[in-house]
């Protein structure tokens, strides 16, 4: 599987290579054995003000959030069936709430193991499936803490 990154906000600088190393790592741990794996995914980093208007756009809904997955059928010449996904990040929900809830790092981190929940299939839309994407998700977060993918390095100081 192929991760594209796009920087498309300056809250803060990201380092590049522990966040795709993340992502392989979140991505490997979504799609075990077994589930479609995408091609190829674009994973693009962004602020309240680009993540608001597609929130709007397809959920109908004008509130800011998290992250933002889609699932494409990859175009010829991939084979039949081949998938591409997109993953919207909201950097600025992580730095603004990641503070009080484990981390900046910990907070990008879910938000992406959460998008790539999505990407395998699965749903929030009732309390139950909720509880269980977010007991799947920390778990994916723990063996990540464990592998040592969780420092806080995916982040430049701030000066």
């Amino acid at each position: 599987m192929k991760f594209i990154l796009l920087n498309r906000q300056r809250i803060r600088s990201i380092r590049r290579t522990p966040l795709i190393a993340l992502a392989h790592f979140l991505a490997d741990c979504a799609f075990a054995p077994g589930k479609l794996r995408p091609i190829e995914i674009t994973l693009t980093l962004v602020d309240h003000e680009h993540i608001r208007p597609l929130k709007q756009r397809y959920w109908k809904q004008d509130v800011t959030t998290d992250v933002i997955a889609f699932t494409y059928e990859a175009p010829p010449p991939a084979l039949a069936g081949a998938a591409i996904g997109d993953l919207i990040v909201n950097v600025q929900q992580a730095i603004d709430v990641g503070p009080r809830l484990g981390g900046e790092t910990h907070e990008l981190a879910l938000y992406l193991a959460h998008g790539l929940d999505h990407l395998t299939g699965a749903d929030d839309n009732t309390p139950a499936r909720r509880r269980a994407m977010r007991q799947r998700e920390l778990g994916w977060l723990r063996r990540a803490r464990a592998a040592g993918l969780l420092k806080p390095q995916i982040f430049r100081s701030v000066k």
